[in-house]
């Protein structure tokens, strides 16, 4: 799918919806901004919601919620299915304990979000009622709140690593959460990254990415780094980051941001594991655009050490954007770069100074040359 072109549970939605019969009371979800968009034409005036920071940003005409959802939820109500089930059921057990008896509530997604599986969802305090509708390879299926009592869902889960490390192995303690890359366990491609990451010490380093803080939390504890910055699109992943590094205190910030969109900067270290999906949609725009910014955040001493899957076209930028780039290590599936130098900010020599000629003031006959010249 290109960058922008619109899901088919939004194109759907658009072409059920009737403009005479009255705005769901919220929209939850949007997972991108081409939806967004369509939200915005459908309900100016609905309140809606999104987990996607980038989302957020984007939003022109309607209020949008960045992470918890709004408190309101009297219906009926429209969520756009979230990506993983997890986070689906997160979400009805959330809008659960603020819905009324009675409350309608519709699902939209397509059949490649799983939208078939729909009435999976329905427990308690939801019961699944029909599909509403179908087309655009989509659905949009019916739920209404029960008389059930609200289920309760935790939030975060602990996971543990052990990691082959420079230096020796190191034992990983952190938190998930429903919906954050990589919820069994430390990836493949992490676990590659950690394995080769030198064992000096940066002053302030990045975590582009974060999602459970895996990266973040392996500097802090090695020592790697004096104090780490870890950054994402995703609320849940924030919120799982935030879980993972709070036994750091002060040395470990962690916020929204859209690449580089909200990283304070000066870092001397940047790691990171960048997703090639944004919402539902398969792309590697997002992490082009971050690497060709990345000069902007770091110092020229700077170090990027970058993971990905072998066959992502990262080399022609990572070129352009640093002096020096390697690969460190590579397995059947992923490749660990390494690049120095950011270009952007590459000191320049100064350019050499040139005395300027000395002039000797005109004699008396020069001076009467040039005013008769004038005259």
């Amino acid at each position: 799918m290109s960058k922008g072109e619109l899901l088919g549970s939004a194109r759907l939605l658009a072409r059920v919806t009737d403009p005479e019969e009255a705005a769901p009371s919220a929209v939850y979800a949007l997972p991108d901004i081409a939806t967004l968009r369509t939200i915005e034409s459908l309900w100016p005036t609905t309140v809606a919601h999104t987990f996607d920071y980038t989302v957020k940003r984007a939003a022109a005409r309607l209020p949008v919620t960045f992470g918890n959802p709004p408190e309101s939820a009297a219906g009926p109500l429209v969520v756009m299915l979230p990506k993983g089930k997890e986070l689906t059921r997160w979400l009805f057990a959330h809008l659960a304990q603020k819905a009324a008896p009675g409350c309608s509530l519709r699902l939209v997604g397509s059949k490649d979000e799983g939208i078939g599986s729909a009435d999976k969802f329905a427990g308690e305090g939801w019961r699944y009622v029909d599909t509403v509708a179908y087309g655009n390879h989509a659905r949009i299926e019916a739920f209404e709140r029960t008389d059930e009592p609200a289920p309760v869902m935790e939030n975060f889960r602990t996971l543990h690593a052990e990691v082959e490390a420079i230096g020796g192995p190191v034992s990983l303690e952190v938190s998930t959460a429903p919906g954050v890359f990589a919820a069994d366990g430390l990836d493949e491609g992490s676990r590659l990254l950690l394995r080769h990451l030198p064992a000096s010490q940066a002053t302030s380093a990045l975590d582009l990415g974060c999602g459970a803080g895996w990266l973040a939390r392996f500097l802090l504890q090695t020592g790697r780094a004096a104090k780490v910055e870890a950054v994402d699109t995703h609320w849940m992943a924030l919120e799982a980051t935030r879980a993972t590094l709070a036994s750091f205190g002060a040395a470990a910030t962690v916020r929204a941001s859209e690449g580089l969109s909200d990283a304070a900067g000066g870092y001397d270290l940047v790691v990171s594991n960048p997703p090639f999906h944004q919402g539902h949609t398969q792309t590697v725009d997002p992490t082009l655009r971050m690497i060709a910014d990345l000069p902007r955040v770091m110092r020229y001493v700077g170090r990027l050490y970058l993971v990905a899957n072998r066959f992502l076209p990262y080399n022609e930028t990572l070129d352009a954007a640093f002096e020096r780039v390697s690969v460190v290590a590579e397995t059947g599936k992923f490749r660990l770069y390494r690049a120095e130098a950011p270009r952007a900010v590459a000191p320049r020599a100064a350019p050499p100074k040139v005395a300027s000629p000395k002039t000797e003031p005109p004699k008396p006959e020069q001076r009467r040359d040039r005013a008769r010249k004038r005259s």
